[in-house]
């Protein structure tokens, strides 16, 4: 029961900021206005559900993916304090 709440808390924090997506293959929700972000969000969900991932373990993984976005999306155009990686590029 806890896991199943678990799964409905991150559903909703991540839809409430905009990024959550139904899992699907990508190549069929893909269209000229999908950005990056929603493509690796895809990614992440339909890979949790193909494999079958229990609701501890899939939030911990949603949370460090969705770290690693931000680090990603970040360090492309820096407007906040990276979270795990510092750019190191110019």
């Amino acid at each position: 029961m806890r896991g199943k709440v678990a799964i409905r808390v991150l559903g909703a924090l991540l839809a409430s900021v905009g990024v959550l997506v139904a899992p699907g293959p990508m190549g069929a929700q893909a269209s000229s206005e999908t950005n990056v972000v929603t493509q690796w969000n895809r990614t992440l969900l339909s890979a949790l559900a193909t494999a079958g991932t229990p609701p501890p373990a899939a939030i911990r993984i949603g949370a460090i993916v969705q770290a690693a976005v931000f680090d990603a999306v970040n360090g492309i155009e820096p407007h906040y304090t990276a979270i795990h990686v510092a750019p190191a590029a110019p």
